[in-house]
């Protein structure tokens, strides 16, 4: 039971922090927890602060931390000691757009450095992926791009390529349906094709 713990890192839903401990006081208990050299502590609860981007916050106790900071510290205790497999329950929960999007970020380093991780997220992007391809030879993108741009406030052209469009959109109450209503209004004035919509996903996001 002891090698797994220490080979496995877990965030809860419900972050399970003591208030009177600093974030750096949570990160050096686990650190200890998972084996790591008494002389390494106090580097690799570094890290995390750095890691989660908790600099500012890493000598106050956890009970004045705001909701998304409890989070990234919950999230920097389950990544604490660079265990091979990560348990992620949610750990978006409470954030705003902003924090979410340095969640997810932190979230794609740690896969790439080769590390496996599991999470559960009701959400993994912050809004839509809106993929148009426009006719003609050669296509008039100018018309579509001007559309969206007024149209839906906050998107971003993430890709274009020849005759094809891909735009991130944010997440609003009712954008959805919105987003169908305005594309098979204007399709053919704009000599839109084709177009798709999709939640965004963590990749996509990026």
């Amino acid at each position: 039971m002891r090698d797994v713990h220490q080979n496995m890192g877990y965030c809860p839903q419900f972050d399970a922090l003591n208030d009177l401990l600093t974030g750096r006081e949570h990160l050096e208990f686990y650190a200890r927890l998972r084996g790591v050299p008494e002389k390494e502590v106090t580097m690799v609860a570094e890290w995390g602060i750095q890691k989660l981007g908790l600099v500012k916050y890493s000598n106050k106790s956890a009970g004045t931390y705001s909701g998304g900071n409890k989070r990234k510290l919950s999230t920097a205790m389950a990544l604490i000691g660079c265990p091979p497999v990560v348990f992620l329950d949610e750990p978006t929960t409470g954030m705003d757009p902003k924090a979410r999007r340095f969640l997810w970020d932190c979230i794609l380093s740690v896969i790439k450095e080769g590390r496996s991780v599991i999470l559960t997220s009701h959400r993994f992007g912050d809004g839509y992926t809106v993929i148009v391809r426009v006719g003609g030879s050669p296509p008039a993108l100018g018309p579509v791009e001007e559309f969206v741009h007024e149209t839906f406030p906050g998107s971003v052209l993430k890709e274009k390529h020849h005759n094809t469009l891909q735009y991130q959109l944010p997440h609003s109450e009712g954008a959805l349906a919105s987003i169908f209503s305005q594309f098979t209004t204007h399709q053919q004035r704009l000599g839109v094709e084709d177009y798709s919509v999709s939640q965004t996903t963590l990749d996509q996001g990026v």
